[in-house]
């Protein structure tokens, strides 16, 4: 194989691993934010609860 033709194999597969680090960053990004979400969810779940059996109509 000539010397430019491995050195472009080379260079593309450093952009793959690149490109598959930041995937995987981002995964683990959407996988924090949801968890956020649920969070905030759940205490307005729980806000909903409570203000009404704090403030009777």
């Amino acid at each position: 194989m000539p010397a430019i033709q491995k050195q472009l194999l080379i260079e593309a597969a450093a952009e793959v691993e690149g490109a598959e680090e930041a995937f995987a960053v981002i995964v683990q990004r959407n996988l924090m934010l949801r968890d956020k979400v649920a969070q905030l969810e759940n205490s307005v779940r729980t806000m909903q609860t409570l203000i009404p059996a704090n403030h009777p109509t």
